[in-house]
């Protein structure tokens, strides 16, 4: 990542994009689009609850589903990357997570993004799409 912090504004347009184009297989590939949307998964996540590893998996699976139906990759391997970047916390025997603002995070991150409203965001986003979408079918028709 660059020494500029990622702001709200960035924030949002970036994940906005992230989530709602199609094409991308797997996990993004620049190290900030996927912090990114790891930041996405992390605001979602209740901070003062501890999750198994299946209600972890189904809050992941339910999260993929909803905000970033686009995007190609299973929720074990979000779970995975994201205990590996410190947005998870696991016990050592894997039986319980807890979801955490990484120590290095602030360093990235302008803090109110961890104010961001994911799914209006997304959804915001995909009417615009389809807004325009309409708006170019209506036109070509003409």
């Amino acid at each position: 990542m660059s020494d500029a912090r990622i702001t709200s504004p960035q924030f949002k347009k970036r994940l906005a994009d992230l989530c709602v184009t199609g094409g991308l297989t797997g996990l993004p590939r620049r190290p900030a689009d996927r912090e990114i949307l790891y930041t996405g998964v992390l605001i979602t996540l209740p901070q003062d609850r501890t999750f198994t590893q299946p209600q972890l998996n189904a809050e992941l699976g339910s999260w993929l589903a909803r905000i970033a139906e686009s995007l190609e990759v299973d929720h074990v391997t979000l779970r995975r990357e994201m205990v590996d970047r410190g947005f998870l916390l696991r016990e050592t025997d894997g039986s319980q997570y807890r979801a955490v603002v990484p120590e290095w995070w602030n360093t990235a991150f302008e803090p109110d993004v961890l104010d961001v409203d994911v799914a209006e965001v997304v959804e915001r986003e995909r009417m615009k799409r389809r807004e325009r979408k309409r708006e170019h079918v209506g036109g070509q028709s003409r």
